[in-house]
């Protein structure tokens, strides 16, 4: 059963978020981001040019968007359109979309995060 170890709740800008740790990677789980992102091209599988050119940051700015893939967060789990964006601080993982691709509910608490797959 895959899991993830969650490690500090707390806001970045004007994000909610809980950040977890899955296989090599950090992430903050976040239900105000727009899509998937990661820092480093290097993690992805299947990279190629984005049509989507920026993404707005949650402090109002704006990062450009390098390229897209996709990521394997467990064995069992992967993501298929996870934009690069080598700007940001941290990678990030979009609530609602994990929930259509995946098809699951997620439940967060203040210190951990569970997932339940269908």
């Amino acid at each position: 059963m895959p899991t993830a170890n969650v490690t500090q709740p707390g806001s970045i800008g004007k994000a909610n978020v809980l950040s977890a740790i899955t296989m090599d990677n950090t992430w903050i789980i976040d239900t105000s981001a727009s899509d998937h992102i990661i820092r480093d091209c290097s993690k992805l599988q299947n990279l190629h040019p984005s049509s989507q050119q920026v993404i707005s940051t949650a402090n109002d700015g704006i990062s450009f968007i390098t390229g897209k893939g996709s990521i394997a967060l467990t064995p069992t789990i992967t993501l298929d359109t996870v934009f690069v964006v080598p700007s940001l601080e941290c990678n990030l993982l979009y609530v609602r979309q994990i929930i259509l691709a995946l098809n699951c509910t997620i439940t967060l608490w203040l210190f951990f995060v569970f997932f339940r797959i269908f």
